[in-house]
């Protein structure tokens, strides 16, 4: 366990803890709205496996407990994340040369 770490370059470290702290800072914030909103845990918990844009959830989350239905969040989500088209296509090439890797690069784009 001990060679593990040895392996680690402490520059990639630095930059995986900055990321979980911001990824921690946005989850948290997720799920404090979540929760006054009245989201079960479950759900929200679902959701953030599920979903793949963060801000889809928000948007859901927020739309639902303004007394919206669950129709106008999801279709709300879906034209929030349409912005993530032109950016996968645009960088598909850069990421592959094949439409297999292509659509997995654009995949892999959304958050």
């Amino acid at each position: 366990m001990r060679s593990l770490f040895r392996t680690i370059d402490r520059s990639d470290l630095r930059d995986a803890v900055a990321l979980a702290a911001a990824v921690g800072v946005v989850g948290a914030s997720y799920g404090a709205l979540a929760a006054a909103a009245g989201v079960p845990p479950a759900i929200a918990v679902g959701m953030s496996v599920l979903v793949l844009a963060g801000s889809s959830q928000f948007l859901v989350v927020a739309v639902v407990a303004a007394g919206g239905s669950p129709m106008a969040a999801v279709l709300g989500g879906l034209l929030l994340n349409a912005r993530h088209l032109p950016f996968g296509l645009a960088m598909s090439a850069v990421v592959a040369d094949r439409w297999p890797g292509r659509l997995l690069g654009a995949h892999i784009l959304i958050d």
